[in-house]
C-alpha cells in the first residue's frame, strides 16, 4: 500500500513539475517598433488589445515570452509610468519582438547550450540593434539577421543577452 501511494505521490509531482514548466518563461525579450499600435490578439486571433513603445513618452516594455507558435509569441509585456505598472498579455506577431546584444562580440551557437559548436561570431554588435528572434528555449533566442549582405542566425545565450530598453548592458 506504501509503495503505491509514494508512486502516486511522485507521479503527480512529476506530472504538475512539467505543467508549471510548459506554463514558465521561455525567454525574454524587448518591442522592436516604436511609436505604432501594435496588436495583442488572443488564441482565437482576435484582437483584445494594442501595445506601443514610445521613447518620447518614456513607454518601453520589457517582455517575458511564454511560448512561440506559428509566428506568434505568447507574452507577458510590462513597463513602469510613474511608478505604475502597466501590464499586457497576449499574443503577438513575432516580427515584432527583438534583443539586444550585451557585448560587441556575439557567438551564436548551433544549439541552445553553452558547450554547443559556435555557428558564427559577430564583432562590434550593438546595443540598440534589437535582433529579430525567431525561436526560444529556456532563456536562449535563436536570431536571424543580416549585416551588409552576410546572413548570421543562431542561438543567443541568455548571458549575451540585454533586456534592458533604456541603456547598454556592458
Amino acid at each position: 500500500m506504501k509503495k503505491k501511494y509514494f508512486l502516486a505521490l511522485i507521479i503527480f509531482i512529476f506530472s504538475n513539475i512539467h505543467i508549471i514548466y510548459a506554463q514558465g518563461v521561455i525567454g525574454h525579450a524587448l518591442i522592436r517598433v516604436f511609436d505604432k499600435h501594435i496588436p495583442l490578439y488572443d488564441r482565437s486571433h482576435k484582437v483584445i488589445d494594442t501595445i506601443m513603445c514610445s521613447v518620447k513618452n518614456d513607454l518601453l516594455y520589457s517582455v517575458s515570452i511564454l511560448k512561440i507558435k506559428n509566428n506568434f509569441a505568447h507574452i507577458n509585456a510590462y513597463c513602469f509610468v510613474d511608478d505604475v505598472e502597466i501590464e499586457k498579455i497576449g499574443w503577438i506577431q513575432l516580427e515584432y519582438l527583438g534583443i539586444n546584444p550585451s557585448c560587441n562580440e556575439l557567438i551564436l551557437r548551433k544549439k541552445p547550450f553553452n558547450r554547443a559548436k559556435s555557428q558564427c561570431i559577430i564583432k562590434n554588435a550593438e546595443w540598440g540593434d534589437l535582433y529579430p528572434i525567431k525561436k526560444a528555449y529556456k532563456g536562449w533566442l535563436y536570431i536571424e539577421i543580416y549585416i551588409g549582405n552576410k546572413h548570421y542566425s543562431g542561438w543567443m545565450s541568455p548571458e549575451q543577452q540585454c533586456t534592458n530598453p533604456y541603456s547598454p548592458c556592458c
